[in-house]
């Protein structure tokens, strides 16, 4: 191939590809789902701060009372250690 049949070629080439979104319509807007994605990121972040903060909790209330409590948190955030109604061993109820 000589040079102006190269140059020709990638000419008609980029007009084909500028005319497709004419072709189709305009593009969709996509900064709806980068927001659903940066709303996402931060729900992550806020369950893994939670998931951390009942570990926690529940270390305090396993120390303070023994293997058979449970944490759970007031909706003020304060943290209540409840021991544990039924006594499970090797999977069966007691």
């Amino acid at each position: 191939m000589n040079r102006f049949t190269v140059w020709f070629s990638a000419g008609v080439i980029a007009l084909a590809l500028a005319s497709v979104p004419a072709l189709f319509g305009e593009l969709p807007d996509m900064r709806s789902e980068h927001v659903t994605a940066d709303e996402l990121a931060a729900i992550q972040v806020e369950e893994a701060v939670e998931a951390r903060k009942q570990i926690a909790g529940q270390k305090i209330c396993t120390q303070e009372h023994g293997p058979n409590s449970e944490a759970r948190w007031t909706p003020e955030g304060h943290l209540v250690c409840r021991l544990r109604n039924k006594f499970v061993r090797s999977g069966h109820d007691v």
